[in-house]
């Protein structure tokens, strides 16, 4: 019975139905809307990995073009750099000086 009911009135109808529904009802909610943020939440996550790797392809083309002028021989100069830029070691950010190729890892 609520507080505002009066003595000896009787209670209404389904109030003790409403209070045990809502949590029920907030579970089903969860159930329908949680799929559709993870998919919102996947679906930004493949574009930000997407965006990297594009800047990753970028930035070896630019340092295996820059290490082919610069090398004598441009062709094993372009794959180290190529390799250099997508690797996950850390190196030096000048590889070849004076023409030699050195692997200097900071």
């Amino acid at each position: 019975m609520t507080s505002d009911a009066r003595p000896g009135a009787p209670a209404r109808p389904g109030s003790a139905r409403r209070a045990r529904g809502t949590a029920g009802q907030a579970a089903v909610e969860l159930a329908l809307a949680l799929p559709v943020v993870v998919l919102l939440l996947l679906g930004m996550l493949q574009v930000a990995l997407v965006g990297r790797d594009q800047l990753a392809i970028e930035l070896a083309a630019r340092e295996a073009a820059r290490a082919a002028a610069v090398s004598a021989d441009p062709a094993a100069a372009a794959r180290l750099a190529a390799e250099r830029v997508t690797s996950l070691r850390p190196t030096s950010r000048q590889p070849w000086s004076n023409g030699q190729r050195t692997n200097q890892v900071c």
